[in-house]
């Protein structure tokens, strides 16, 4: 039931259910790449999964601002209800 929902409200940009890039993983969060390019790429985050386990308050300690370490905590685990199992 969530996934159909989810699924509803995917933006067109989401080619397959598990076909989810960084690019297209900020789109769903609301997140420009140049909001958080630098934070990315000081630490490493090539994928989104990295977000999965983390908490709003450890992406800040990362050095992300309050808004985007929210999206990015919530984002991650509405993708994974998008991506699911492979």
């Amino acid at each position: 039931m969530a996934e159909e929902i989810m699924a509803q409200l995917l933006p067109k940009f989401i080619c397959t259910k598990h076909d989810l890039t960084m690019d297209n993983f900020l789109k769903l969060c609301h997140i420009s790449f140049e909001e958080v390019e630098e934070t990315l790429a000081t630490h490493c985050i090539t994928h989104w999964s990295a977000f999965l386990l983390a908490t709003p308050e450890e992406l800040r300690q990362l050095g992300f601002k309050w808004g985007p370490s929210q999206q990015l905590a919530l984002g991650a685990r509405q993708a994974i209800q998008i991506t699911g199992p492979k």
